[in-house]
């Protein structure tokens, strides 16, 4: 491919100083003009040559002998290396980061059941003794606790959110959430105290 290189202000600037100058001068003027401007110094790109000619083009080809080099083994074996340390690390970060969530989803179903029941109480006068299937999430396998009744009275309750079998919640340092109608806040099964898992 051929790119002429723009001339027009350096042919101008000459045409004026040839004007201006005396015969003697314009014959050396016009000797310089004919003789032919030394080469330019190609220009090496990545994977292409630029060079600039006498007659002012641009002549452009592949560079050969560019070496193109991939991963030795053992520079594999280091990404390899990092990305497992990597997992190692946020994978369990991540898993808590779930179990958090679920944690925070059960106390909330909780607190919904008791005010269902004391709902319940303030019309009829007594707890009711069962709890719509709607708060017991029992059909709903998003959810990795189920609600219910733990003990029950027509005066007192305590509600337990359980941990479901198979929903990655069984291990959980929280265990099962409890609630009784006097606003306790408990755990069962737990390693950590109940106003610790109550509160993350």
């Amino acid at each position: 491919m051929n790119h002429a290189i723009p001339v027009k202000a350096t042919l101008l600037a000459s045409l004026a100083a040839l004007a201006r100058a005396p015969a003697a001068s314009r014959a050396q003027l016009l000797d310089l003009a004919q003789s032919p401007p030394a080469a330019v110094e190609p220009y090496v790109a990545p994977n292409v040559i630029l060079s600039l000619d006498n007659s002012g083009s641009t002549q452009w080809w592949p560079a050969h002998g560019l070496r193109h080099r991939g991963f030795t083994l053992i520079e594999l074996m280091m990404v390899v290396t990092i990305v497992a340390i990597l997992g190692a690390i946020a994978l369990p970060s991540y898993s808590e980061y779930i179990r958090r969530g679920h944690r925070a989803d059960a106390r909330t179903g909780l607190l919904q059941a008791q005010l269902w029941l004391e709902r319940a109480a303030t019309a009829k006068g007594v707890y009711p003794r069962s709890l719509p299937d709607a708060l017991t999430w029992q059909g709903d396998a998003s959810k990795r606790y189920t609600i219910s009744l733990q003990s029950g009275t027509e005066t007192a309750f305590t509600l337990i959110a359980m941990r479901r079998s198979g929903s990655g919640q069984e291990s959980d340092k929280c265990g099962d959430f409890t609630l009784t109608h006097t606003g306790v806040r408990g755990v069962s099964s737990a390693s950590l105290s109940a106003a610790e898992c109550w509160s993350r």
